[in-house]
């Protein structure tokens, strides 16, 4: 016969969080959805969305699997699956918010990817904007 508490001793601490531990492959994941969200623009209503659905993070890992085949029939490349895995543990929710805010403090991770034209050779070499070089245009009819 097993005493009365050693059945309470063995579920102590089931409830316990497990440590959330992140390997660096799944860390870098989660920078490159924070870039691609910040280089969108998308900072704030990521930020506010994620906020707001904290509580349901497992339940949103869970929503990923079931949508993963549609998901990666349309957009092979996504990591739905480790993104899915990653999001069961709320903590780690929390570290892609915070990936989500650096990146929108970075000027580099919000840049478009590719190469970028120098300021000169868009807007001049002088930076005056293109147009007559005088003041304001004659009315039409009168000469200059």
């Amino acid at each position: 016969m097993v005493p009365a508490g050693a059945e309470r001793a063995e579920w102590r601490g089931a409830a316990t969080p497990r440590p959330a531990t992140l390997s660096a492959e799944d860390d870098l994941l989660l920078a490159r959805i924070a870039r691609a969200i910040a280089r969108r623009g998308l900072v704030t209503p990521a930020v506010l969305w994620l906020e707001g659905l904290r509580p349901l993070s497992y339940l949103g890992s869970q929503a990923l699997y079931f949508c993963e085949p549609l998901l990666q029939a349309l957009v092979p490349s996504l990591a739905l699956g480790r993104l899915a895995a990653i999001l069961e543990e709320r903590a780690h929710l929390e570290r892609l918010i915070r990936h989500i805010e650096a990146a929108a403090a970075d000027p580099a991770a919000t840049a478009p990817p590719g190469p970028s034209a120098p300021v000169a050779a868009v807007s001049g070499a002088s930076g005056a904007a293109p147009g007559p070089a005088s003041g304001p245009a004659a009315p039409a009819g009168e000469a200059p």
